[in-house]
């Protein structure tokens, strides 16, 4: 569930209860109230009974007839004490009925926006929000019935795994439920639809850095593409479903927009996994998300020059992703001897 659907089911909660306030005063009205007023009766009774024990003697009432009044007070507060027990037991358990009821009834309304409306628009802020949203589009896929091939598409690097200071904090214990935090969950989703029984194809295309590009890059984002780069080459020689597209047309790794579509929906992100304030669109719906597949790949494959068509980096070819990873290592030791030298220089001056 993501932060804007506990938004909204707390604002559901919220009407609930004062539904359930509404459902108390009433029960309190036409059951407690005159419950209470007999057993303030009775205590009235018990009261007089006192007085009257006292005093029997000079107003005249023989003992027998005081402790006959006694006795009925008593009687009327030990059944009333049982009544207000019972009452008491079956008002909290039609109340709890109510807010589970209402629980029930808000989750089977999401359940069914999601399910049965088509097309529907979720705007999501924040990583959490995003991260759910993908994973729930993530696992749909290998269950979607179709008699088509089944397919993720990745528009962009869209990294919405555990960043290195995330694997850093999960190592050192700083996170309680590593395995419900929403970038694992993610994680475990991707994978999963690569080794479902029936095959989920998964392709990403993206523009690989050129060393030029690469060089003109800031330090970190040097860093992370390397990072990045070899857990595709792993990927690339352990899974046959998964294809790296190298297209000069798709957005290049570091842009902050990227996309991730599947049959029954597509989610639109802006921001990397590195800023906190990501957001997104998430559009539920058969006919729209097979309209932006589709068009996107026929624009990335419309390119008159050869060069600029989409190369297929598939399972045969995760070689030449190794020998890119090694020119981009070497194209950052040449960066550095650069920087040390300027560096010398300027002490000598």
């Amino acid at each position: 569930m993501t932060e804007n659907d506990q938004e909204r089911q707390g604002t559901a909660k919220s009407e609930a209860d004062h539904l359930t306030k509404r459902v108390a005063l009433y029960i309190a009205f036409h059951y407690l109230l005159p419950v209470l007023l007999v057993v303030t009766l009775a205590l009235a009774l018990f009261a007089i009974f006192f007085w009257w024990w006292w005093n029997v003697q000079s107003i005249g009432v023989s003992r027998e007839a005081a402790l006959s009044w006694f006795s009925v007070a008593v009687s009327v507060v030990i059944i009333n004490s049982i009544l207000l027990v019972f009452l008491n037991r079956e008002a909290k358990g039609t109340l709890r009925q109510i807010e589970k009821s209402s629980s029930d009834h808000y989750e089977e309304l999401q359940r069914y926006i999601r399910e049965k409306l088509s097309p529907s628009i979720h705007v999501l802020n924040g990583k959490k929000a995003i991260r759910q949203e993908a994973t729930v589009l993530l696992e749909g896929a290998p269950e979607e019935k179709v008699d088509q091939a089944r397919y993720i598409t990745y528009f962009g690097a869209a990294s919405l795994g555990p960043t290195p200071e995330e694997e850093l904090a999960f190592k050192e214990g700083e996170v309680e439920d590593v395995d419900n935090h929403p970038a694992v969950t993610f994680k475990g989703a991707f994978y999963k639809a690569l080794a479902a029984p029936e095959p989920v194809r998964v392709d990403r295309y993206l523009q690989l850095f050129s060393l030029e590009a690469f060089r003109d890059r800031s330090e970190s984002q040097r860093s992370d593409y390397i990072r990045w780069l070899t857990k595709e080459i792993g990927l690339l020689k352990t899974h046959r479903w998964y294809t790296l597209w190298d297209s000069k047309r798709a957005l290049p790794f570091g842009s902050t927009r990227s996309t991730i579509v599947t049959r029954q929906g597509f989610l639109d992100i802006i921001g990397t996994s590195k800023d906190d304030k990501l957001s997104g669109v998430l559009v539920r719906g058969p006919e729209i998300a097979k309209l932006i597949h589709d068009r996107t790949i026929d624009f990335l494959e419309a390119a008159k020059k050869k060069e600029n068509l989409p190369r297929d980096i598939g399972q045969c070819q995760p070689e030449r992703l190794l020998k890119l990873e090694n020119d981009y290592k070497k194209r950052i030791e040449e960066i550095h001897k650069t920087k040390r030298a300027e560096e010398r220089r300027g002490a000598g001056q």
